[in-house]
């Protein structure tokens, strides 16, 4: 199994891109939780790709479409930016949320994860009529 390689390129600007090389396998239910992160922020797909720190709203994209996993550096980031557990984001092992002194709008909170849920079956509904 090929692991996603980066590589900087420094252009004339001394902007710096990356060029990605596809995993041949990626972990589909990590790209899943991703992508209820990404429902869940509300965010727009270039706005949500600037909170993790990811240059370019295509990697977001491709995360969301199984092409590329997201990367340890953007993991960081998301469990940061978005208060989530590594232990769920990586494994979906215990609580979404780390857990804090904070207190949780539960009602909030199940009507976010209704929206994710209601999203990810239309996403799944579009996927299997594409396929026939």
């Amino acid at each position: 199994m090929n692991k996603t390689q980066v590589k900087a390129v420094v252009t004339s600007q001394h902007s710096i891109s990356v060029q990605r090389k596809k995993k041949e396998v990626v972990d589909k239910s990590l790209c899943d939780r991703f992508y209820i992160i990404y429902l869940q922020s509300g965010m727009k797909t270039l706005e949500f790709a600037n909170a993790i720190g990811v240059a370019s709203f295509s990697y977001v994209t491709e995360i969301k479409n199984y092409v590329l996993e997201p990367s340890k550096n953007m993991i960081i980031n998301i469990c940061k930016t978005f208060g989530i557990s590594a232990d769920w984001l990586l494994f979906g092992y215990g609580n979404q949320f780390r857990t804090s002194n904070t207190k949780v709008d539960e009602k909030a909170l199940l009507i976010s994860n209704l929206k994710v849920v209601i999203a990810y079956l239309e996403k799944e509904k579009t996927a299997s009529s594409k396929k026939k």
